[in-house]
């Protein structure tokens, strides 16, 4: 194996490992968040400011019950809940590690020239 696909293979495995994170802010109430797209998690933000994740996310009544991580339950008054974002897939940094990649192989098949004239 080259060093040039070795050196692919790594920005490739190192781009795509930022890849599966991040949030989607939604636009629905968290109840029709929660009829229409029933999450395994969200984040709520509360009219305090502050933000808290929930898996396994359910209404009863007017409040919003989860599980934090580290297995604490925790119910949410829905009054208090401004905004309610669930797990988003980011392709940027695929994008930007595929690029990155294609670049270094560039640069080393050129024999470490960045433009050859």
């Amino acid at each position: 194996m080259s060093q040039a696909t070795i050196l692919v293979c790594i920005a490739l495995a190192l781009a795509s490992s930022g890849c599966g994170g991040g949030w989607q802010i939604e636009q629905l109430t968290p109840v029709q968040v929660m009829e229409r797209k029933r999450p395994e998690r969200v984040r709520v933000q509360l009219a305090d400011k502050s933000s808290i994740q929930l898996n396994r996310p359910s209404i009863v009544g007017d409040s919003l019950y989860g599980v934090q991580p580290g297995g604490v339950r925790r119910a949410v008054a829905l009054s208090a809940v401004t905004r309610v974002d669930t797990p988003g897939y980011n392709s940027a940094p695929i994008l930007v590690g595929v690029l990155l990649a294609l670049g270094i192989a560039i640069v080393i098949a050129n024999g470490g020239q960045v433009l050859s004239y």
